[in-house]
């Protein structure tokens, strides 16, 4: 039999630096059942009478550039492409647009802007043309420089923060503010202790 050949053993000369603390960030990608649930109540509390349908695809289908065996097919690609805005409320007079957020921002701005550019050029949505457009960004927290933007383009910002809004970030605040402690203190925190212990049973 041949010789074995030894493993190779790699020293880490390296120095490994300290994990970067977590910090709550509100941002818009973040707590999507949270402004779920926001967006619900909102709407039920502020515009009890209106038709209401989520995640509503807004722009024209355009079908250049997609190769399908059946023009249905391609229909349904460039459907799947358009943006979805969060909410669509109508009633006789007026079509609200309305996008939740957790806090206000130029990008959500931004973003509402863009649907309700979209909004005429929606082939579904031709029967509400000849309503008022009203954009509306819901959000629990809100930011002046924000609001002053979203006053100049023509979005109403509303701010709706309830208890168990608070309450939802406070408790997540406290969870990181221990995972925070626990880095600097170079111990473990006491969700990652549970985890252990459910693994490895130590």
């Amino acid at each position: 039999m041949g010789c074995c050949i030894p493993l190779q053993v790699v020293v880490l000369q390296r120095e490994v630096k300290t994990p970067t603390p977590y910090v709550v960030l509100l941002t818009n990608r973040s707590y999507n059942a949270w402004t779920t649930r926001l967006l619900a109540e909102w709407i039920a509390i502020n515009l009890p009478h209106a038709s209401a349908q989520n995640e509503v695809k807004l722009g024209p289908l355009v079908e250049t550039g997609v190769s399908t065996p059946t023009a249905s097919i391609a229909a349904g690609i460039s459907s799947n492409a358009r943006g979805r805005i969060d909410a669509l409320c109508w009633d006789a007079t007026s079509v609200y647009l309305i996008e939740a957020k957790p806090r206000a921002s130029h990008a959500a701005v931004g973003q509402l802007v863009g649907y309700v550019r979209m909004f005429p050029l929606t082939p579904e949505l031709s029967s509400l043309l000849g309503h008022i457009l009203k954009p509306i960004l819901l959000v629990a927290q809100d930011d002046p420089m924000a609001r002053e933007y979203a006053a100049s383009v023509g979005v109403d910002v509303e701010v709706y923060a309830p208890d168990w809004w608070t309450a939802q970030v406070g408790k997540v605040q406290a969870q990181q503010a221990e995972r925070n402690a626990a880095i600097n203190k170079g111990t473990e925190s006491e969700g990652r202790r549970k985890i252990r212990q459910n693994i490895i049973g130590t």
